[in-house]
């Protein structure tokens, strides 16, 4: 790749960025939910997916398209309300939930507050009929999900098909879906019907913003935005019906496809896949016939950017780097204007995701570590080998899993090709531990939960038989949970269908059927782990203190975590020191995670999801851990009742003592290749680390040892502790700054204060 000038921020692009809060507004939310009950009521007795896609071309034409005088691309991201598309349960807000407008800013918000799984079972049972046993289960996996044995967030979390949708145009969708409507069978003609609605809903939206585009160059006098202007009106009027004809046209339709995706779908972690591998053929066109220089395009990436920011905390994941079909690497200079877009503009969104390659040249690692070093939490470095064998146990085929992109957090994906609800399913392993220990009681809660079996703890006589107990409890309500899923997994075809991002998917047009009912070529369900280092540590104390040292029988421990160690400081200094805690490299404590991991692996393959495919492992917990932590009592870690569970497949805070080369060897101890929903191994570096060039290459030789060793992703938050607990102690002098949180980053006043003491409790390498 030739010489790349140095990175710079045009007059254009400083501008937009000094008004980037202008664009931070609330118009049209609430109109969103207005347009989808009216045409419900004007369109009675249709089926879910007409009814959608009905809703969606009126909500097109009724929102707003404006735009600036100054703008470089046209469309704009917003929240416009999650009601109508899942299923959701308003909060007392005191004016109400649709007029608290911090709300619309603060998707995290919503997420822990709005999405509802008694909605999903009111609505299953009565659609399903379900009544006995199946009712009762779902009742049971509700009582334990609000103790925080489960997390579950089943909608969105796709990469759409940008690069189908790019290539094609919108018009070549609807050409697509034309044609599939002169084939399809009956049973499948109507979802054909409702994805052509969309389609052609979409072409009407893109020139409303070719007129709006025209508007606003009859009142401007700048002859710089006269220019720009007559650019977004011509590329609107064309990819409205063609392929796009240069990289501007690329870029401006892959960012109406987004806008469109999320008028859609409104709810969280829609991702955009392989931006550099997509748009780069049209870069290298127009710069090879002198039609754009590096520093125009790098304007428009930047631009896109800046709208990707509007979302903010929409868990957008970008993609870059990778490799072709044939292995070697495709990195490129709109990969370079991707890693640079992100240093440039200083946003948590898009969250940016780089796919390491064993061939990567010094410039590619350079412009890496640069953003690395901004402290944003970007990139997440992934192993490109390792995934690829991920997806294809997972059951992806070979030849498909070359092409795999990032989504919400560190889930790997075939953008356009795979539906697998990555959020489907969270099962924390320290709750199952506290339930033996409590008789089946929430310590927080005080509710019964599930056990498979409950037992005297006086009669346990070894730690073996101890341990096989934790195996079946944890078997038990991953089952449970996994069950529970597949139930309410089953009404959301019917329910809650996506047409528009459907048409975009891989063979939904030929099958007529919607990817939320399996018409994708991939659709697996998911299941995560929560307090994984948690559960070790526990298990791994108990061995020591009860069964080995015998310095606490098994009751006495039972009754000294129910005190939260209230009166027993020492003890609990004694159990939080103990020194066989995962993530120091401690061969017990390492060995008995890798063979947790297996078999909470091997419980997802052997369930079978409701479209003939299995549940696929992921090693992380986005935020769950705090949320899960809040709900979890006192564990024999010495953690005290109500504090955050471990993050990730990361060691518990502060119990990684050794460096972070002793915490790769206990993580890569783990076999990641079988974690098709991805893992998160999260490393804390002090600012200062990075200031010499020493430190940087170490950063370097540690990312490579570790992938060498197998390792899927690793991340950095590159911020110190004193910085964070003064933010704790003045948000609002400190209100931009972002950390990396457990897969994805956000703005640290806006994270629970369990989740902030959680990042500020890591450990902190300083050199």
């Amino acid at each position: 790749m030739r010489q790349l000038p140095p990175m710079a921020v045009s007059s254009r692009i400083a501008l937009l960025k000094e008004r980037f809060g202008d664009d931070l507004t609330f118009e049209d939310f609430g109109l969103r939910s207005k347009v989808y009950q009216k045409v419900a009521e004007e369109h009675p007795g249709v089926s879910a997916g007409r009814r959608i896609a009905l809703s969606f071309a009126q909500f097109l034409r009724e929102k707003d398209v404006s735009i600036r005088e100054y703008d470089l691309l046209a469309g704009k991201l917003r929240f416009y309300g999650y009601s109508e598309s899942i299923p959701v349960r308003a909060v007392s807000t005191g004016a109400g939930i649709m007029h608290k407008k911090d709300v619309d800013l603060h998707p995290m918000f919503l997420n822990a507050e709005l999405f509802d799984v008694s909605e999903e079972i009111a609505h299953c049972k009565a659609s399903s009929g379900l009544e006995g046993q199946d009712g009762a289960l779902l009742d049971e996996f509700y009582t334990a999900l609000q103790s925080g044995s489960y997390n579950r967030w089943a909608s969105g979390h796709v990469i759409a098909g940008y690069e189908k949708a790019v290539r094609l145009g919108i018009g070549g969708l609807i050409r697509e879906g034309e044609e599939a409507l002169r084939t399809v069978d009956e049973a499948h003609r109507d979802c054909v019907e409702a994805m052509l609605i969309t389609d052609r809903a979409a072409r009407e939206y893109i020139l409303r913003y070719r007129d709006a585009a025209l508007k606003a160059l009859e009142k401007t006098e700048n002859p710089e935005y006269k220019k720009s202007l007559e650019r977004i009106a011509d590329a609107c009027g064309n990819i409205c019906e063609n392929p796009p004809q240069s990289f501007f046209e690329a870029v401006q339709l892959l960012m109406l496809l987004h806008d469109l995706i999320i008028c859609e779908s409104v709810s969280g972690s829609i991702s955009l896949g392989r931006v550099d591998y997509i748009l780069y053929p049209y870069y290298k066109k127009d710069f090879e016939e002198g039609k754009i220089t590096f520093e125009e395009a790098s304007d428009y990436i930047d631009a896109l950017w800046l709208k990707f920011g509007q979302l903010m905390e929409g868990f957008q994941n970008v993609t870059l780097g990778g490799c072709h079909p044939d292995g070697s690497f495709a990195g490129n200079e709109v990969t370079v204007m991707g890693l640079r877009a992100s240093r440039k503009t200083m946003l948590d969104q898009p969250l940016v995701s780089y796919r390491c390659h064993p061939d990567m040249p010094d410039l590619f690692w350079d412009e890496v570590q640069d953003l690395v070093q901004t402290g944003l939490g970007f990139p997440a470095m992934f192993n490109d080998e390792i995934v690829f064998r991920a997806k294809e146990a997972a059951g992806v085929k070979p030849e498909d899993c070359w092409n795999y992109g990032i989504v919400g957090c560190v889930e790997p994906a075939i953008g356009g090709a795979e539906y697998s609800r990555t959020e489907e399913l969270r099962v924390s392993w320290a709750k199952p531990l506290e339930l033996m220990l409590t008789g089946g009681v929430c310590a927080c809660t005080g509710e019964k939960l599930p056990l498979k079996t409950r037992r005297e703890l006086g009669e346990i006589s070894s730690f073996e038989e101890f341990y096989q107990w934790y195996r079946e409890e944890l078997a038990y309500a991953s089952r449970l949970g996994m069950k529970a899923c597949n139930l309410l997994d089953a009404t959301y075809g019917t329910a809650w269908p996506i047409p528009f991002l459907s048409s975009t998917m891989a063979e939904c047009y030929q099958k007529g059927e919607d990817a939320t009912r399996g018409g994708t070529a991939y659709c697996f369900s998911t299941l995560n782990a929560c307090g994984m280092a948690d559960a070790v540590d526990s298990l791994c104390a108990i061995r020591e203190v009860v069964f080995e040292k015998q310095l606490l029988t098994l009751p006495q421990l039972a009754d000294l975590l129910k005190a939260d160690f209230e009166g027993n400081e020492p003890l609990r200094l004694l159990l939080s020191n103990l020194p066989e805690r995962f993530g120091n490299g401690k061969e017990r404590a390492d060995r008995m995670m890798k063979e947790l991991c297996a078999f909470f692996v091997s419980l997802g393959q052997e369930t079978e999801n409701p479209f003939g495919n299995h549940f696929q492992a992921g090693l992380y917990t986005v935020s769950s851990h705090a949320g899960m932590g809040a709900k979890t009592g006192a564990l024999p870690t010495g953690r005290h009742k109500g504090v955050s569970l471990a993050n990730a497949l990361s060691p518990c805070q502060g119990a990684d003592r050794l460096g972070p080369t002793a915490v790769i060897r206990s993580v890569t101890g783990v076999d990641h290749s079988v974690c098709g929903n991805g893992m998160v191994l999260d490393l804390k570096f002090n600012p200062g680390f990075f200031k010499k060039p020493s430190h940087r290459q170490g950063v370097r030789s540690l990312v490579e040892t570790y992938f060498d060793k197998g390792g899927m992703e690793v991340q950095f938050n590159v911020v110190s502790r004193e910085t964070l607990l003064a933010a704790k102690a003045d948000p609002q002098k400190y209100r931009n700054l972002i950390v990396r949180v457990s897969g994805f980053s956000a703005y640290f006043f806006h994270l629970d204060p369990v989740l902030q003491d959680e990042i500020i409790a890591r450990t902190e390498y300083a050199g």
